[in-house]
């Protein structure tokens, strides 16, 4: 692929040789009464074409950098899973034995765990009185003030 890449680019230099070439002969020689507005929108016409077909030879090239990295990595598959599963097995404080500050971030006691609710019993029904008003749990907002 690496001589259809080496070809569009060459194809795009002769592209802008060619526009830079009609621009220069609309203006020194003016064939046919030619106005300068005229001249000056070929080379605008032409200067964007010539921005859009190197994006885009761009982006073909880009897309075949990413493909032989993807082959690079591929290579050696096992080499890479080990190493990945290697730096997994080492926390940022394990290399240095330092206590790791955030261990106790997210408790695991059953009396610092959020609370679990669970179903009522089969034929129980909910009274009004059992359940929680929003005024038992919260303060009034006079008692804020």
């Amino acid at each position: 692929m690496l001589p259809f890449i080496v070809f569009e680019f060459l194809c795009l230099l002769l592209f802008i040789t060619v526009v830079v070439l009609v621009v220069l002969v609309l203006g020194v020689y003016s064939p046919g009464g030619v106005d300068v507005t005229t001249t000056v929108s070929v080379g605008v016409i032409g200067a964007i074409w010539t921005v859009i077909l190197f994006y885009v030879w761009l982006c073909v090239v880009s897309h075949f950098q990413i493909l032989r990295e993807i082959s690079n990595l591929g290579s050696d598959q096992v080499k890479v899973l080990q190493e990945w599963e290697d730096d997994a097995a080492i926390s940022k404080y394990d290399r240095f034995d330092e206590p790791d500050p955030h261990a106790d971030d997210y408790p695991m006691d059953k009396d610092d765990m959020p609370p679990s609710y669970e179903p009522l019993p089969a034929g129980s029904v909910l009274s009004v009185k059992d359940s929680a008003k929003v005024e038992d749990i919260d303060p009034k907002i006079e008692d804020i003030a």
